[in-house]
Formats: structure tokens, sequence, C-alpha cells
């Protein structure tokens, strides 16, 4: 089976954001990233055995645990050349860590990361795959300096996913529950 996790920001930035990508879409005619809610690609798509996944459930659950929650801004628009377009996260070292420390979870469970990478570079992405190299010429000069400032508390994991035709949430999200020890 073919899973992803991700951070999903609150409903009302979610929703904000998928106007933008609703918007984008409708000027340039690229779907691709309808095709998911706003969020942010923690661990990229990876496979592992349907058997395995209460496992991997467990093992996430884990890992939720010990995490404390954390604030996430967005600002401003980037992108990578020739087809993506994404609104930027600026502290991306907090998503980086926590990539690490699933990444060293999902090595435990020996997973094929389908795009296997060191490190992340954490965006929402507005716009992808289906983007031409010669739309996104045209789209990326009305993005590059376009304002966009938000900001979200990360509180959990979403898994997803997919089930031949889209990806969908696995039983809810993973809940941050690390709390200090008061003396």
């Amino acid at each position: 089976e073919l899973y992803f996790i991700a951070l999903v920001p609150d409903k009302k930035l979610k929703k904000e954001l998928q106007l933008i990508k609703e918007d984008f879409a409708d000027k340039f005619h690229s779907h691709h990233a309808l095709k998911l809610p706003p969020h942010i690609t923690l661990i990229p798509p990876f496979k592992i055995p349907l058997e395995k996944e209460e496992y991997l459930i467990t093992k996430l659950k884990e890992v939720s645990n010990n995490e404390k929650p954390f604030s996430i801004k967005l600002s401003g628009y980037g992108s990578f050349k020739p087809r993506v377009i994404f609104i930027d996260v600026k502290n991306k070292k907090l998503v980086a860590k926590l990539f690490g420390r699933i990444k060293e979870t999902l090595n435990d469970l020996s997973v094929e990361i389908l795009a296997e990478k060191e490190d992340i570079i954490p965006h929402i992405t507005i716009a992808t795959r289906d983007l031409s190299r010669e739309v996104y010429k045209r789209a990326w000069p009305q993005y590059s300096n376009r304002a966009f400032k938000g900001k979200f508390e990360v509180k959990d994991l979403v898994l997803f996913r997919h089930n031949g035709k889209h990806w969908e949430k696995v039983q809810g999200s993973f809940t941050f529950n690390y709390k200090d020890s008061e003396d």
C-alpha cells in the first residue's frame, strides 16, 4: 500500500489556502494540487504492506505521544522550477527535526520511501505536476512577490493512504501529547 504523512493546518487557514489553490487552478488550469487538502508533506509517499498498517499506526502513536505542539509560520510564495508553486514555511527547522524523528521510526519498519531525500523543504503546494513549463513561466511572476502570511499550531500528524483513486485519511490523526513533568 502507498502512504504519506502530513501536517494539516487548522480549518480556517485550510479554507483560506484551499481558495488560493482553487483560484490558481481556475486561472492556470492546473488542478492536480486540488486532489489533496492543503498540507505540509512530512514524509513523502512510501510503501508498506497493508498487514503492517496496524504496526505503523502503533509506531506513529508512540512518536506523536513524545512530541510537543509547535507553531508553523507561513510567509510568501516559493517555487521549484519548472513546475511547482507553493506557500513557504518560514520556520523549517522545527519541521525538519520532526521529519528526522519520524524517518527514524520508518527506518525501523524498513519502509520504501519513493522519493528518498535526506531532508525536506517544508511547503504547502499550490500547483504541481500538471503545471506545464510554459504556464509556470506565466504564473510564477504573478506569485513571486505576492504577500501571504499565516500561522497554525501543529498538534498532530495525519497519515494518508492511497486507495487506488485518491488519498484518504487513515483513522483520524496522531495527537502530540508530550507534557513537561511538573515537580
